[in-house]
């Protein structure tokens, strides 16, 4: 009996040291207004949120933000579908009159470092997310956010009517939506980076003050596309207005790729395969050759820009009337590419006149000032959302290059060679690097080749690393400029083709020189006026 009492009462021990150990595990916060927190979860644990309520104050908004991984929200320790909600930037709206719990839970492995804020909001504010009809919980206040290798794509629950406007239904007149977007530092992924960021577009003030203000004119207006620029970060805030106050939503911060917990920058790496390497390398060389020597070896000149224009060609019809990866479409327009080049040499060794080669040239440059033009902000006026407005305007930009500059031939061609051939060279570096000049050509591959494409935001990034980038863009061309000028002074503007070469009686396009007789020359005087003439 002695020895059942011991029993029990030494599980009883046991069952009580459990629970304190998991009690010790749940950390318990309360959270002031407009004030940011980090805590650290350990893995498969949460953390405890306490909001105090008030009579001054219409609802409460709780935000938790993570980086590259997502968190759980909810309104239980244990989620449940309809009270809690999961993704690396989240929130709940909870009812400000009355105090309440808020538990945020680590579902993965490692331990998180999650950050914290509460906002209050009187009730004169419209409620953010608060007519959802897709999202697992009634009220959403957050941006669920989505990335294909083109598009980022944000979406935002519809907003509804203060609270002190009866009947604050959804079916009332529409309120205001302004969407704002700030750019972190290139290829920088930390975690304090992100939180900093996050801090400056966390409420409607400092979204005013911080972000960019963008027009978005796709359909449906609550689905936001951006252009994808892989591993620069984005921030995506949307303020809610009506006709006296106005709210944030969670904001949403992306890189536009892979993502993996142990190592974040692993899954937005460049570069990553051997033939992204080699092709990184030959753009290089090929650059370089052209911004210093492409007029001096013409012929090389010549195969690489019917490379260029074969391979982009093949591309974009490849992947507009087939059905393939873009990796598949790249490989074969390479092989186009190269016959293309090779054809292009023989045609110009055939026809015996520049004009041909010039004005493709010229039109590769044009091709490039057309790019660089649809890379500002331009490309997002609401007119150039429509394809054919787009297209249109794109190749009068592109035409107006040969028609200003193919009379003259040979400074055109020397002019191409080094624009086009610096922006080759650089193009490579800035893909390493993780700069933004590369989207120059890639926005309008992407507006060719993807339908959706046509409504994103443009917006691109331009940063330190952009200009330094930009400035070695012209240093090169400028100085290969010089340099060819320099070297192709008093020298024929164009090489001889073989169907200009002098021939033979065989037909022989080789000069030879045949010995010939000797022939005597007799000199003979000329009388001149004061001769007397013999009779």
């Amino acid at each position: 009996m002695k020895s059942h009492f011991h029993n029990i009462l030494r599980s009883f021990g046991v069952l009580l040291i459990l629970i304190w150990e998991a009690l010790g595990q749940t950390q318990s916060i309360i959270l002031n207004p407009d004030q940011f927190q980090e805590v650290s979860i350990p893995g498969r644990q949460f953390v405890s949120i306490t909001v105090s309520g008030s009579s001054s104050t219409g609802y409460s908004l709780v935000q938790a933000h993570v980086v590259g991984v997502n968190v759980t929200i909810s309104f239980t320790s244990t989620p449940t579908v309809g009270q809690s909600v999961k993704g690396s930037s989240v929130g709940l709206v909870l009812n400000g009159t009355e105090k309440s719990d808020v538990f945020v839970i680590n579902d993965n492995d490692l331990e998180l470092n999650v950050l914290l804020l509460l906002q209050t909001y009187d009730d004169s504010a419209p409620i953010p997310g608060g007519c959802n009809m897709e999202e697992p919980v009634k009220t959403a206040p957050y941006l669920p956010t989505s990335f294909t290798p083109n598009l980022v794509v944000v979406e935002y629950p519809l907003g509804s009517w203060p609270l002190n406007v009866k009947p604050a239904t959804c079916d009332r007149a529409p309120l205001q939506y302004d969407i704002y977007i700030y750019y972190l530092p290139e290829r920088d992924f930390s975690v304090r980076t992100a939180f900093d960021s996050i801090r400056l577009m966390s409420n409607v003030t400092s979204v005013e003050k911080y972000g960019t203000k963008v027009e978005f004119n796709g359909l449906p207006p609550s689905k936001l596309k951006f252009a994808n620029y892989v591993g620069t970060g984005r921030i995506v805030a949307v303020v809610l207005r009506s006709l006296t106050a106005s709210a944030a939503y969670v904001p949403t911060l992306s890189f536009g790729c892979s993502t993996d917990l142990e190592d974040f920058e692993a899954g937005c790496s460049v570069l990553g395969s051997t033939g992204s390497k080699l092709l990184s390398a030959w753009l290089v060389f090929a650059g370089f050759f052209l911004l210093s020597l492409g007029h001096r070896w013409y012929k090389c000149q010549l195969f690489l820009f019917g490379f260029l224009a074969s391979a982009v060609l093949s591309y974009v019809i490849l992947m507009l009337s087939v059905d393939m990866e873009s990796s598949g479409a790249g490989t074969i327009g390479t092989v186009v590419g190269a016959v293309g080049g090779a054809a292009w040499v023989i045609i110009w060794a055939k026809c015996g006149t520049p004009i041909g080669p010039v004005f493709l040239a010229s039109f590769i440059l044009g091709s490039l000032f057309a790019s660089i033009v649809s890379f500002t902000p331009l490309a997002d006026f609401g007119v150039m959302k429509d394809d054919l407005t787009f297209w249109l305007a794109y190749f009068c930009l592109v035409l107006a290059v040969p028609l200003a500059i193919v009379s003259f031939d040979k400074l055109t061609s020397i002019v191409v060679s080094c624009v086009v051939g610096a922006y080759v060279f650089t193009a490579p570096v800035d893909h390493y690097i993780g700069g933004n000049l590369k989207y120059i050509f890639l926005n309008v591959m992407r507006r060719a080749t993807d339908s959706e494409f046509s409504t994103a935001i443009i917006q691109p990034p331009y940063q330190i690393l952009d200009l330094i980038l930009t400035t070695t863009w012209a240093v090169l061309a400028l100085a290969g400029l010089a340099f060819q000028l320099w070297r192709e002074k008093n020298r024929v503007p164009f090489p001889p083709t073989p169907s200009t070469w002098p021939t033979n009686d065989a037909g022989d396009s080789r000069l030879t020189y045949e010995p010939t007789a000797p022939v005597l020359v007799t000199t003979i005087p000329i009388p001149s006026e004061r001769t007397p003439l013999l009779s």
